[in-house]
């Protein structure tokens, strides 16, 4: 709002400037009243500034436009009332509270005494033909005075509602902030947590199978020689123990490992790239939009797999040694593209690897296209939308 303060302020200025100037080359000769005039002009312009560039942050503000009120009743019976309304926006507009209410009611008061008194003072001057026409003139000035009134208690309300708007808008960017804050620390426990209670879990189960296992063993040696038949049952028992305990460790192993885009997406992929172009001599042109870092954790993970699916594909069955991939956001989603140059195909047969990129792409509401044609390569176009993402790979 302060903006518009502003603009007032170089309003009101430019008026005074003009009223200064006009005295001074309207006067005929030097008296009092001038002389005076010419000083309420003055003060008035250093009152303003002072107003707009030095007090407007305390409670000198509230002295000063008193002061330049008064100064504008001066101005107004005696020479002009264009100051008058200048300082009725700044009364209307930025002033609140009993002030506001005094301000106003005087000067609407003020307003329109001096135009019943300069009525009056028409009438008995020309009692005869001034009933009419003075009194159509009361009318249209009032209601001119009435309807700026009305203009300004408009912008009032507007600039309110205004400020009301950016105070709540302030206030959701710091709830935001804030629930993004609590969201990874909350994220982070839960990470801290699930370890914890998969650590316990290995400890217990697979400690458990070892422990068993090592005593079917020594017991094994015991009788391996004494009793064959005996032997082999623990022999079998034994290796149920070790498969169990190997598809307990891979479970508790997959569910502990830490997400392999821990350090950024990009990081990530770059990471993915390195290892095949060193060791496969390809070549790879990445271009990745920074704003794909923010999105959840459960699409970046279709993302990554799906790239590494596609590269591994492409090299593996197409022989391709060139690949070109596209992530970026388009359309409130994000959209992936790998194009390589490999032998291509007449028809596409989805083995295990397709399947799997379809799959993964439906679970986050998204759409997958492959395409290929022989000598032409192999691309995969990808498109997934941000909102109402659940999914649990």
């Amino acid at each position: 709002m302060y903006n518009y303060a502003g603009y007032a302020f170089y309003i009101k200025s430019m008026l005074m400037a003009i009223i200064f100037i006009n005295m001074i080359l309207t006067i005929e000769y030097v008296s009092l009243k001038e002389v005076g005039m010419l000083g309420m002009c003055f003060f008035i312009l250093i009152n303003d500034y002072l107003r707009f560039k030095i007090f407007h942050e305390d409670d000198r503000y509230n002295m000063s436009l008193v002061l330049s009120f008064i100064g504008s009743i001066w101005l107004l019976f005696i020479y002009t009332e264009l100051f008058f309304y200048a300082i009725l926006f700044e009364i209307i507009v930025y002033l609140e509270g009993k002030l506001f209410k005094t301000l106003l009611i005087g000067h609407i008061v003020i307003y329109l005494g001096r135009d019943i008194y300069l009525y009056k003072i028409e009438i008995l001057k020309s009692p005869l033909n001034s009933w009419k026409d003075n009194g159509l003139e009361f009318l249209v000035d009032m209601s001119f005075y009435m309807l700026i009134v009305s203009v300004f208690l408009y912008l009032r309300w507007e600039f309110k509602e205004r400020i009301k708007a950016q105070n709540l808008n302030n206030e959701l960017n710091e709830a935001y902030k804030k629930l993004r804050e609590y969201s990874s620390e909350i994220e982070e426990l839960t990470i801290v947590k699930e370890r914890g209670r998969v650590a316990s879990e290995i400890h217990d189960s697979l400690g458990h199978s070892l422990t068993a296992l090592i005593m079917h063993l020594d017991f094994l040696e015991n009788v391996i020689d004494k009793d064959i038949e005996k032997a082999k049952i623990i022999i079998f028992k034994s290796q149920d123990l070790a498969r169990n305990s190997m598809d307990g460790l891979r479970r508790a192993v997959y569910a502990l490992k830490e997400e392999i885009y821990s350090n950024g997406l990009k990081s990530a992929i770059d990471e993915l790239i390195g290892n095949l172009a060193t060791t496969n001599n390809i070549k790879i042109n990445l271009n990745f939009e920074e704003e794909i870092e923010d999105i959840s954790p459960d699409v970046k993970n279709v993302i990554y797999r799906t790239l590494q699916e596609g590269l591994t594909n492409g090299i593996k069955h197409g022989k391709a040694t060139r690949f070109l991939i596209d992530i970026m956001m388009i359309n409130d989603g994000i959209e992936l593209k790998i194009k390589d140059n490999g032998n291509g195909c007449r028809e596409i047969i989805k083995g295990n690897g397709l399947s799997n990129i379809e799959d993964r792409i439906s679970r986050v509401h998204g759409r997958v296209i492959f395409s290929s044609t022989i000598n032409d390569g192999f691309s995969i176009d990808v498109y997934m939308p941000l909102k109402g993402v659940e999914i649990g790979i």
